[in-house]
């Protein structure tokens, strides 16, 4: 991953929002960031994710990123005792799941997904898409239902700027079609400026967006100007 450079880190308490799930998984998905508590250097990402469908759930996801943005830890659990812990160890994704431990190559160009868009929008907050560009990331994919991990490629290729309605306001967005290999699944998402992906169509829209509508609620390190 790209190493972002300090001048343009700025520090924040902590910046949250609400994902309206739709579509096989429907439910709200509660997300927030903010500066690590010990060391106030990297970041610190937490979801509660409640599901109505396919059936009543309740989900945590936390993970750890460093200033630079890479991944280090990444936790899910839900209210069944299902729990799976993931951590970089150079040149691997260590995972464990109920006990039964796996290992998948990780490196600088590698990605994590899960159900939420905020996991996107971690994504694509690195990549800083420009116009016409298309990216490919071997990406851990891990199983909405079951947790289970799934080695994928993902594409993220960014398309026409465009507009979107939110909370009454007219927000640019930027149209970046995604393609998960595996199942040949498609998707052109509507996403701010800043990598938040603002719409998920048929599956997410995003409901509250913390300090947004002062110009501030932007994803963190930002670039100013």
């Amino acid at each position: 991953m790209s190493v972002i450079p300090a001048s343009i880190l700025e520090p924040v308490e902590i910046v949250y929002g609400v994902y309206t799930l739709r579509g096989d998984h429907a439910g709200d998905d509660r997300w927030w960031i903010q500066r690590m508590v010990e060391s106030d250097t990297g970041w610190m990402v937490h979801n509660d994710i409640y599901l109505d469908m396919p059936r009543q759930r309740y989900v945590t996801l936390d993970a750890e990123l460093s200033e630079e943005w890479d991944w280090l830890y990444f936790n899910l659990r839900d209210e069944a005792g299902n729990i799976l812990s993931a951590e970089v160890d150079q040149d691997k994704l260590v995972v464990e799941l109920n006990g039964a431990v796996m290992e998948f190559p990780f490196g600088p160009q590698s990605e994590l997904d899960y159900l939420s868009p905020f996991m996107n929008s971690l994504t694509l907050r690195r990549l800083l898409l420009q116009p016409g560009q298309s990216v490919t990331r071997n990406t851990v994919w891990f199983d909405p239902d079951t947790f289970v991990p799934r080695l994928v490629q993902q594409t993220y290729t960014r398309g026409d700027d465009t507009s979107l309605e939110v909370a009454g306001q007219t927000i640019p967005a930027q149209q970046v079609e995604f393609h998960h290999h595996a199942t040949d699944y498609r998707a052109t998402l509507l996403v701010r400026d800043d990598g938040l992906v603002l719409r998920y169509p048929g599956l997410a829209d995003l409901a509250f967006d913390e300090r947004a509508s002062a110009g501030r609620g932007r994803m963190p390190p930002l670039v100013t100007g």
